[in-house]
Formats: structure tokens, C-alpha cells, sequence
């Protein structure tokens, strides 16, 4: 599959968790069913760089192309941007 992290996080609204993943990486990602995917320019491929949900807990985020690049960034601005409403805990699922 891909590296697999839940972000852990008390955050005030469901809304404002949705905000920050809309705002990911300039609005980067696309909304879908299950949360939103992450696609770099280049990447036209079945799969995209990297999803991310809502969770009670805070965030899933997975990457399927490494933690570099778009992914990076992504995850990066979700950890930033939750750290602003308290501690944040990243744990790795594998």
C-alpha cells in the first residue's frame, strides 16, 4: 500500500479539519467520498501522490510515492497547520 500516519490533534470542528485539507499545498487536493487526494503535475497514474481524511483522532494521511516531494508538502502543512490548535502526535501505522 503506501506509509501510512495518523495525525493526531484536538481540533475545535470537523470544519476547520476540512479546511486545512482543502488548503493543503495551495488547494492541491481534490475532494472526494473518502477525503481528498493529493496529485503532482506529472503523476496522470491510477493512484494519486498521496489522500488524507477527517478523522475522530485528527488526520489519516497516506503517501503511495514516498515521503517526498508533494507528499511532503502536504503532510508537512497538515502537521503545521493542526499545530496551531495544540499538540500534534504522528503515528506511523506500519
Amino acid at each position: 500500500m503506501g506509509v501510512e500516519y495518523r495525525i493526531v490533534v484536538d481540533l475545535p470542528s470537523e470544519d476547520i479539519a476540512e479546511k486545512i485539507l482543502s488548503r493543503a499545498v495551495c488547494g492541491a487536493g481534490q475532494k472526494g467520498a473518502a477525503g481528498f487526494d493529493f496529485r503532482s503535475p506529472g503523476n496522470s497514474g491510477p493512484m494519486p501522490d498521496a489522500i488524507a481524511s477527517v478523522e475522530p483522532y485528527g488526520f489519516y494521511f497516506c503517501s503511495f510515492s514516498g515521503i517526498n516531494g508533494l507528499s511532503a508538502e502536504v503532510l508537512g502543512f497538515i502537521i503545521g497547520s493542526a499545530a496551531t490548535y495544540g499538540k500534534v502526535l504522528v503515528e506511523d501505522l506500519e
